[in-house]
């Protein structure tokens, strides 16, 4: 595959060098029926894991020239990370994240001294213990919808599934969601990808169908996926594969890679997943106005660590270009990008990585970024 380097403009959509809250994570962009923009973030964060996260929504009515102070329709004691968003008719939003409980601070308790001051752990433990006595939200994955353009918003609702850049809209109007079981009564490695559909707008799912595992793969590996569906009717879906072992017979691919699927039939039968032939995850698909398929990811290779779109002219068969739009993060903590279609057929690609100025100085948490790009010439 060739790996193409374009000029580009980028930008901060948010960013907040000073104080402890400066942490955004797990974006997603889309682009309503009036021409608006809407980036979603896991901000107010102290650090990838923190009990403080909550849902930033950002609204550009320019084109991405400018954006919006947050909305933020998700604030709860628990840790709310991922912003999965996807346009309805007559300019609604629908809206997925879900919340941790505290058990990952514990996972990670190695790593708290390394990236939290002393202040910070007082505040994360004092709010920590304040929070277990609560119970107002249980952990988990949540959906929930809005019919004013994330104006107002109705009531979460759970959903026994989770991808990080939410469900897809299909053409008959009904929602069609592929992720991974979240339920804590499946064990961690048992977990698997499933399609389920809703009609009732999040109120009953029905498990529809799922996608086969790559030879010699386990479930534990296939995290993350995302779909699309084309004016064909075809859905095309693609899964972050994730290396949890030396002897992985897809190591050589880099510690995260991708797979794409097919349904032909609305999402009850798949085709066996193929690799997509990059290093890097999650993915994020959209249709441009040319026919081409776009997969928006990160790559987190030490030395390559960057923001790509690789390109399908076929309709996912096959991924032919891949896309090289940011390689100027100081480290691997970057990605869940995304990418809308603007007026005049150019792109926004939104992401999450450490802002670099002008003096090639990093910050030290992670910002809500931007590129603006145009699509390479087919060869």
């Amino acid at each position: 595959m060739k790996t193409i380097k374009i000029n580009a403009q980028h930008g901060v959509i948010s960013r907040r060098p000073f104080g402890s809250f400066g942490y955004h994570g797990w974006p997603t962009v889309t682009k309503l029926t009036d021409g608006t923009l809407v980036a979603g973030v896991s901000g107010h964060r102290v650090w990838h894991v923190c009990p403080f996260g909550k849902t930033h929504l950002h609204f550009s009515r320019d084109e991405g020239k400018t954006w919006s102070a947050p909305l933020v329709p998700n604030d709860t004691w628990l840790d709310d990370r991922d912003v999965g968003l996807a346009a309805m008719p007559d300019n609604g939003l629908v809206l997925t994240w879900f919340n941790a409980d505290y058990t990952l601070l514990d996972v990670r308790a190695d790593k708290l001294k390394e990236v939290y001051s002393p202040a910070e752990l007082d505040m994360i433990n004092a709010y920590r213990a304040a929070a277990i006595q609560t119970d107002t939200q249980k952990p988990g994955s949540y959906i929930r919808f809005s019919s004013d353009g994330g104006m107002t918003w109705d009531d979460p609702k759970p959903v026994p599934v989770l991808a990080p850049h939410g469900v897809c809209v299909l053409q008959d109007g009904s929602i069609l969601y592929l992720g991974r079981e979240i339920s804590e009564d499946i064990a961690f490695e048992q977990r698997q990808v499933v399609a389920l559909k809703s009609t009732d707008k999040g109120q009953t799912w029905e498990r529809i169908g799922q996608p086969a595992l790559p030879p010699h793969a386990r479930w534990d590996n296939m995290v993350e996926p995302h779909t699309l569906q084309l004016p064909s009717g075809r859905i095309v879906g693609a899964i972050r594969y994730q290396s949890r072992n030396r002897d992985d017979e897809y190591k050589d691919y880099g510690t995260f890679s991708m797979f794409c699927t097919i349904s032909d039939d609305g999402g009850y039968t798949w085709s066996d997943p193929k690799w997509m032939g990059v290093s890097g995850a999650p993915p994020h698909l959209m249709r441009h106005s040319s026919g081409a398929l776009l997969c928006s990811y990160g790559r987190r290779a030490k030395g390559d660590e960057s923001i790509r779109v690789t390109v399908s002219y076929d309709q996912g068969e096959t991924w032919t270009q891949d896309i090289c739009l940011n390689d100027q993060s100081p480290d691997g903590d970057l990605g869940y990008a995304s990418t809308v279609e603007l007026a005049d057929g150019s792109l926004l690609t939104t992401y999450y990585q450490k802002y670099v100025d002008e003096n090639g100085v990093a910050d030290k948490k992670t910002s809500l970024l931007y590129t603006k790009w145009k699509l390479p010439e087919k060869e």
